[in-house]
């Protein structure tokens, strides 16, 4: 089901399936920021990854030495999710266990995301709470394709740069194959990371295949980045403050999409041993504790 959300500057649509924003339109000329969800590229547009980021090695985790199979960022964006407020410029959505979900991932939980339309800003607010009698894991995240280019197939990616609100010393993790991460022991799971060169005086220049399976980048401090067209000046700032790991991705080929996604965690390293309790990034609820992660999209020139 589609729920739509209006005001003076913006519609919106969200699908129940994964709660997942479909479309952002500014109202004034009806132009679309979101990637369409063509599945000979990539089918999704905005999805919420919960209860896991990235992939698990082998598809798999253990807990209690039960083995639980997950799809490479969880569950949540494949799902069905119920529609439990709304209005004309709110919504809010909740997923909570069922069979199915036991079988991928061993705990009860409340999922809920809300979604406000504030002036030219859509913020959406995920809550995990935790409805287990013991304590809950779990990662956390959003995967936005904002559509770049934004006006016309014949337009290049190059018209268009990355901004950071702040000068930035960037650590970038380095993967090992197949978007798994190094460590740098054979036997621990320590991160290796190294300075990101790709940031010059605030800004990262776009390209056809730049960022290949991902660029993570952690020790930020800026509290957005910006998808900029170089000429009119356009942008769309995505939040970031407080998240540890901010991705960058694209599609291969010719540039249709950029995605500047805030993670709480990680994908595995290659050398897991595919322990919940020693998953490297994640969050940890006790019962009935709840934790919050603010997201938004902010359009102005």
């Amino acid at each position: 089901m589609k729920v739509r959300l209006k005001n003076d500057f913006l519609q919106v649509e969200i699908d129940t399936k994964g709660a997942e924003l479909h479309s952002v339109k500014r109202i004034k000329d009806g132009k679309e920021y979101l990637w369409c969800g063509n599945p000979e590229v990539w089918r999704f547009h905005a999805p919420i990854l919960f209860p896991i980021t990235g992939r698990l090695k082998e598809g798999y985790m253990i807990w209690e030495e039960k083995k639980y199979t997950m799809p490479n960022h969880g569950f949540a964006r494949d799902l069905e999710h119920s529609l439990v407020e709304s209005s004309e410029t709110r919504a809010v959505f909740r997923l909570t266990e069922n069979e199915e979900t036991l079988k991928a991932y061993p705990w009860s939980f409340v999922f809920e995301t809300e979604y406000v339309l504030e002036g030219e800003k859509v913020s959406f607010k995920t809550t995990v709470k935790n409805s287990d009698n013991k304590d809950i894991l779990f990662g956390l995240g959003s995967h936005t394709a904002l559509l770049c280019p934004q006006n016309t197939e014949k337009e290049s990616a190059e018209n268009y740069v990355l901004e950071f609100e702040k000068e930035e010393d960037i650590q970038q993790i380095i993967p090992a194959e197949d978007a798994f991460l190094k460590s740098a022991q054979k036997d621990k799971q320590i991160l290796v990371t190294e300075k990101y060169p790709h940031v010059n005086h605030r800004e990262i220049v776009l390209k056809d295949n730049f960022f290949g399976d991902g660029h993570i980048l952690t020790g930020l401090t800026s509290s957005w980045i910006a998808l900029v067209h170089k000429v009119s000046g356009e942008k769309v700032k995505v939040n970031v403050k407080d998240y540890p790991y901010v991705v960058l991705w694209q599609n291969p080929g010719k540039c249709r999409f950029v995605c500047i996604e805030p993670w709480f965690g990680l994908p595995d390293f290659t050398n897991t041993k595919h322990l919940w309790e020693e998953k490297f990034g994640l969050n940890r609820l006790k019962p009935g504790e709840s934790f919050t992660s603010d997201q938004s999209l902010t359009f102005s020139r």
